[in-house]
């Protein structure tokens, strides 16, 4: 398999949570996605796992500094809490929906405006020629 990720901060959260995903899915499927958000005037940035899920009870610390849902996995806690700091450092947020033995999907929601491609439209017809 082939990824690319940006290399700003957008990027580097959209591939921590990538890695998150892939760490707590043995077995199974990880899928990276974008799509228009149901809140009007957001896009989210997903990644979803069929992984070992995370119960309510762990996703009220999750995005917690050194906090590890499963201490048999190499890490040290820090890396949903960075995530999250990033998240919030883009003017977006981040959430997780999950059930424990379901998977995971964790999506960035980004505001954003629709371009008026009328109006964009006119503004190139505009430019004048030489």
């Amino acid at each position: 398999m082939h990824y690319q990720y940006r290399s700003d901060s957008s990027g580097t959260n959209i591939k921590q949570l990538h890695f998150e995903c892939i760490k707590y899915t043995p077995e199974g499927i990880v899928t990276l996605g974008g799509r228009e958000s149901s809140i009007p005037g957001n896009f989210d940035l997903f990644v979803k796992d069929t992984g070992i899920g995370i119960s309510k009870e762990e996703q009220a610390v999750l995005f917690s500094r050194f906090t590890q849902i499963d201490n048999l996995k190499q890490g040290v806690g820090l890396g949903l809490a960075i995530s999250h700091s990033l998240a919030q450092l883009l003017g977006s947020k981040i959430h997780v929906i999950s059930k424990k033995g379901k998977g995971s999907e964790f999506y960035l929601s980004f505001s954003f405006s629709k371009p008026n491609t009328t109006s964009n439209f006119r503004h190139i017809a505009k430019i004048p020629r030489r």
